[in-house]
């Protein structure tokens, strides 16, 4: 794939702040690296006609209700995306009923002629650009009214969040591969995302493939003007009773607290968060979570799909809520599903982020690649000091769900196998009638067979745009959907490590492919060690393989009776006991009093107002632990144990500027 990166100017935060930017006028990919950058704000502002086209109407409705006066938003009655979304809960077979007569549909048709006409021609007469939201799924509507109308080459096409063409395909797959047929030939598109697809996938795609691709560098002018995601992961063995733990603080008062730089004769003030947010991507979890958590129907405000199955599931007391806007009230506790979690805006100051993901259940497996970073990226308030931070509970796959990798791939040869036979069965019938009607019969039968099955038994499907007549076509997005599936649940969250390796190659970490192999290879020896103190021996008997950045993941990822023995004793305080377990945990009981001299110690090293770069501060802590005996490798983040911080920009001991701590308060 043909590659070129562009540097955004420093000073730029978000895209309409960038007068050189500006959209191209053939079809390409555009990378813009990082979620809330504007660019959908751009698409709506700018002086250009665009037909903005997304995924979900839920997040075009947001964007409507920021814009009221200056966008059309297409409310189209045959648009499946409003009627059936089963990114929340895939079905093996798919059914759409289609209860709208044809007179209905022609007349809805006409309505939307009317409607988008009307439109056109008021922004035209005003001499204002004229901007046109809609799902993909009525996209082919909106082209082929302007294109009757002589107008659709006046207009830019952007393709927002497109990587939900593929994800999507595993539930409504006709839709998806209808919206990439009917954007061929289309000369200005941009099909933009913060994630994009894996290039391995798109390289299976004539669509993609040889696409021009741009990439935007935030960095390189800039380097601090990206924050790194600052993500806690936590293997669970369930789900439920953490969140009930969270639910539980939140009731209780017991609120996470942080400092906020102001201009105050103090220079800051506290902030507590009170509300939290939840990404489940099920909804049948999330009422399970709602009933066993007792969760009041003014304590929640639940973000889904808006299908009458969801409406069911939830009840009366539970309403599907909408994302507020900013001013409006919210909640204390806001379950948010991948409908709207892909793309939309949360102005909170205060909401700290709970990721839920469960390798076992297709639905709660959050993809690590593609969804992760778009949810670290909707709290928009910068006010808010748990914007960039998130907290990920996640299950890995169990042993009796594990799928070998030679049993799917022979899944699929049976399934392409099949295609090719149904396809020489298509050619057959149609060169020997030659008969435009009986070629119609056949399609509607291929197609009814599909609705049926859902691509469960081939990739064959019918496209019923390509010409006059209907023709024979593979849906490969079905295909490069079941192969994305099966990364995720199979190869992603496989193990503890996977995880992680997942994470940090993905969320703009600082880590190269030979941290990660060496980090590979120590746990691979750590699980190869048989019993528990033999493990723990292992751990702390050659830590010296690893740099400290590796280190520190190994401690994640290894069981946290393991990490906390560790951490509080120090590999010499583990050997000095044998590794014997029952000492170890006797030795961390009386070892808490020491953390309080540790702490009297540290508090006085440092005074308020201090300011101390992040390299100085790890150097003057681990002077601090090696002092007093502490068996610790020092982090720059130890110092929110006993303070309360502000992060800013300053030079360290050697000139060079730094992210660095200001020292507000000592903590209690």
């Amino acid at each position: 794939m043909n590659k070129t990166e562009i540097i955004v100017p420093a000073r730029i935060r978000f895209i309409n702040e960038w007068k050189e930017f500006d959209l191209l006028d053939f079809p390409y990919i555009l990378d813009k690296k990082i979620p809330g950058c504007g660019f959908t704000e751009y698409c709506i502002t700018n002086s250009k006609n665009v037909i903005l086209a997304s995924p979900r109407k839920i997040l075009l409705e947001n964007k409507e209700a920021q814009h009221p006066n200056d966008v059309l938003l297409i409310k189209n009655k045959l648009d499946k995306t409003i009627r059936v979304d089963k990114t929340l809960e895939r079905k093996d077979t798919m059914q759409i009923e289609d209860n709208i007569s044809e007179d209905e549909k022609l007349q809805i048709i006409s309505d939307l002629q009317k409607q988008i006409i009307s439109y056109v021609m008021d922004c035209m007469s005003k001499n204002i650009p004229i901007k046109i939201l809609v799902t993909y799924d009525s996209y082919r509507l909106v082209k082929d009214i302007l294109q009757s109308n002589n107008v659709f080459d006046n207009f830019y096409t952007v393709i927002d969040e497109f990587q939900s063409i593929f994800t999507d395909s595993r539930f409504k797959a006709d839709t998806e591969l209808e919206f990439v047929n009917n954007l061929n030939g289309v000369n200005k598109v941009c099909f933009v995302s913060a994630t994009p697809m894996i290039e391995k996938y798109l390289d299976e795609l004539d669509e993609f493939k040889n696409l021009p691709y741009y990439e935007l560098n935030w960095e390189k002018a800039d380097p601090f003007r990206v924050n790194k995601p600052n993500l806690k992961v936590r293997s669970v063995n369930s789900i439920l009773p953490v969140i009930n733990k969270i639910v539980e603080s939140y009731r209780t008062g017991n609120y996470e607290k942080a400092v906020i730089q102001d201009d105050s004769k103090l220079g800051y003030h506290y902030i507590e968060s009170k509300e939290a947010v939840f990404y489940v991507n099920s909804v049948s979890n999330i009422q399970s979570i709602i009933r066993k958590c007792n969760i009041k129907p003014n304590e929640v405000n639940i973000l889904c799909a808006n299908t009458p199955e969801n409406v069911k599931k939830l009840g009366k007391k539970y309403p599907i809520g909408s994302v507020p806007l900013p001013g409006e009230p919210h909640k204390m506790f806001t379950f948010c599903t991948r409908t709207v979690y892909l793309g939309a805006d949360f102005y909170s100051d205060n909401a700290r982020s709970f990721i839920l993901s469960d390798a076992n259940i297709e639905t709660l497996a959050v993809d690590i690649t593609l969804d992760l970073p778009q949810i670290l990226g909707r709290q928009r308030l910068d006010s808010n000091p748990w914007k960039n931070k998130a907290e990920l509970y996640y299950k890995t796959l169990s042993k009796k769900n594990v799928v070998l990798k030679d049993e799917f791939e022979k899944i699929l040869k049976r399934k392409i196998k099949e295609t090719d036979n149904l396809e020489k069965a298509w050619n057959i019938c149609v060169e020997s009638s030659k008969d435009d009607e009986i070629r119609e019969s056949l399609a509607n039968k291929f197609l009814d067979s599909i609705r049926l099955v859902n691509y469960r038994r081939d990739y064959a499907s019918i496209n019923k745009h390509a010409g006059n007549v209907p023709v024979f076509a593979r849906n490969k997005l079905v295909l490069i959907a079941e192969r994305r599936a099966y990364d995720i649940q199979q190869i992603d969250y496989k193990d503890r490590f996977s995880v992680f390796n997942t994470i940090y190659s993905n969320n703009n970490y600082d880590l190269t492919s030979k941290n990660m192999e060496n980090v590979n290879n120590f746990i691979s020896d750590f699980d190869q060690q048989g019993q528990s103190y033999m493990k723990l021996k292992y751990l702390c008997e050659n830590n010296n393989k690893l740099c400290k950045e590796e280190l520190d993941i190994v401690l994640d990822i290894v069981p946290k009776s393991y990490s906390d023995f560790y951490k509080r004793l120090g590999p010499e305080g583990c050997r000095k006991r044998g590794y014997n377990f029952t000492k170890l945990k006797k030795a961390i009981g009386i070892n808490e009093y020491d953390k309080d001299d540790l702490k009297q110690v540290i508090q006085n090293s440092f005074k308020i107002g201090d300011v101390v770069s992040r390299s100085d501060m790890k150097i003057c802590l681990q002077a601090v632990y090696d002092k007093l005996g502490f068996n610790k490798k020092a982090k720059s983040n130890d110092i929110e144990e006993y303070f309360d911080t502000i992060l800013t920009n300053a030079k360290d001991r050697k000139g060079i500027l730094q992210r660095s701590y200001r020292l507000i308060n000592k903590k209690s």
